[in-house]
């Protein structure tokens, strides 16, 4: 599942054999449901905090636990500052969680200089609404 902040409307849509599209600073919330028995939540954030801090664009901000739905679930905050992908110095939130095995990802991706308006509101709202079926 994805939801874009709605000025992605006005992206021109890419060449089809481009690998990366127009560059961009607008917001993004990416749920996915990954089947991966071999990682668990804190495994994940730890490649992946393992893998941003050997990497030069990309600052690691902090991580803690949290819940989701009634259920555990560790964060990731970080900052992405590459302008292949992105006029702006972006911020990214990882919030992983464990569901019959599963893996469960929600990722969260908006300028720094947007953080606090109307669609980081909106992900708070959706992030805090979120009820989780058995």
């Amino acid at each position: 599942m994805l939801f874009g902040d709605r000025r992605f409307l006005t992206i021109p849509t890419p060449i089809v054999k481009t690998s990366h599209p127009e560059p961009n600073d607008f917001g993004y919330i990416n749920v996915w449901s990954v089947p991966e028995s071999d990682q668990t939540p804190e495994s994940k954030i730890e490649s992946l905090k393992k893998s941003y801090n050997q990497t030069s664009w990309m600052k690691v901000l902090r991580d803690y636990k949290s819940k989701i739905g009634g259920y555990d679930a560790v964060v990731l905050e970080y900052q992405v500052n590459d302008s292949e992908t992105s006029p702006s110095l972006m911020f990214a939130r990882r919030t992983y969680f464990m569901i019959n095995g599963q893996l469960q990802e929600v990722f969260f991706y908006i300028a720094e200089k947007d953080r606090g308006g109307e669609f980081e509101q909106g992900y708070d709202y959706f992030f805090n609404s979120l009820k989780i079926a058995p």
